[in-house]
């Protein structure tokens, strides 16, 4: 074999995290070393950029190759995980509260300032 044959090295991180919540998106970002620069990046989404927005609950994978024809892949799965149902917000002041679609609004609040408790004794 005559030429340079160094494999690269590829791994996907995800800001804010894998796991996310239904309407939320999280960024991965192919992180490529070894090998030989400069790399091309080729995701499972079609995607050519070292970095994508993912919001579907689903396996992610990029194929990463460097200037050599050299190739790595790594794989990751996103989880979007559903809103825990209804709940309860005490102790905010409410700065607006507009409609952006029939029957649902965008409420946007300050948490009213923890008061502490008296001390005993």
């Amino acid at each position: 074999m005559t030429g340079d044959q160094s494999v690269p090295t590829v791994s996907i991180s995800a800001n804010p995290s894998l796991t996310i919540t239904q309407g939320e998106t999280t960024t991965l970002t192919a992180n490529a070393s070894g090998g030989t620069p400069p790399f091309g990046f080729g995701w499972s989404t079609g995607a050519s950029s070292s970095t994508i927005t993912a919001s579907a609950d689903r396996p992610y994978s990029v194929t990463v190759t460097g200037a050599n024809g050299c190739s790595a892949t790594a794989s990751v799965t996103v989880s979007v995980i559903q809103p825990s149902g209804p709940f309860a917000i005490k102790g905010v002041t409410t700065v607006s509260c507009s409609p952006t679609l029939p029957n649902r609004f965008s409420v946007n609040f300050t948490p009213r300032p923890r008061v502490p408790l008296p001390s005993r004794g």
